[in-house]
């Protein structure tokens, strides 16, 4: 599965110039992300992240994103986190070197391991870069 995960991606990657790029908005779901703090700030972090059919089809979100909350979204992206070693001050650190076109290249590559176990997990890419 893993495997297969990775040549999806890859081949996704092929129609883009950069991680970066291919990653598009993903940070923003991460620790301190202005998604994040968005969702805090309305209150909207209890709420079911419900689609109708037509849109589901529109904005192709998995089924596993559109049936949960967005807090159980963020806390698994959070779990993902823990799993692989990453410490959130790390993020924060990266966040803020993202800046410059190395601080990106940085910060993408080092949240890029996430991005896979999550995209295993069975979110697709528009759940993760939307």
């Amino acid at each position: 599965m893993a495997e297969d995960i990775l040549e999806i991606i890859q081949e996704e990657m092929q129609q883009y110039r950069s991680k970066y790029e291919y990653l598009n908005n993903f940070y923003l779901n991460l620790p301190d992300g202005l998604y994040r703090s968005m969702h805090v700030v309305f209150k909207k972090t209890e709420e079911q992240m419900e689609f109708s059919p037509a849109e589901k089809k529109q904005h192709g979100h998995s089924d596993l994103y559109c049936n949960q909350k967005r807090k159980e979204f963020f806390q698994t992206i959070d779990d993902i986190l823990l799993e692989e070693g990453i410490a959130l001050k790390d993020i924060q650190e990266l966040q803020k070197l993202n800046t410059t076109m190395e601080g990106l290249e940085k910060f993408y590559d080092r949240v890029f391991p996430i991005y896979v176990k999550l995209r295993e997990k069975g979110y697709n890419r528009y759940d993760l870069n939307k």
